[in-house]
């Protein structure tokens, strides 16, 4: 990617799960939080590994919906999570927003049943 990413850290996943928690929570296991926020910035030879903002928005929803870093909550933290990130860098939601389609795309990626590609796609249609 040629254009500047701003990417989410811990504290601002964290703040997340907290505001869907409605309290102020902790990560069940910070190794696997840290990873799930350092996935969208890997880079392998000097290239990005996830080209773009939708498939970098698809790798941390997948990893913070399937690693479980948090006791409770890490769905509804990793679709949420991915909604800031697309917003920030300039991709924010649709009007109107198909929250079944986004449960749908946010438990098929928590149980590995769509590839990256795939979690992308399902991003797109949610965002401008």
């Amino acid at each position: 990617m040629t254009e500047s990413v701003e990417y989410l850290d811990i504290e601002d996943i964290v703040a997340i799960a907290s505001t869907i928690a409605g309290e102020r929570i902790a990560p069940r296991d910070l190794g696997l939080l840290a990873s799930a926020v350092a996935r969208p910035q890997a880079s392998m030879f000097g290239q990005d590994a996830y080209p773009d903002l939708h498939v970098k928005a698809a790798a941390l929803l997948h990893s913070l919906a399937a690693n479980h870093a948090f006791v409770d909550g890490n769905k509804r933290t990793a679709l949420n999570s991915a909604i800031v990130f697309l917003d920030i860098n300039g991709h924010p939601l649709s009007k109107p927003v198909d929250i079944d389609a986004m449960v749908k795309l946010t438990l098929a990626a928590a149980q590995s049943q769509l590839d990256l590609a795939a979690i992308a796609d399902g991003l797109r249609t949610f965002t401008d």
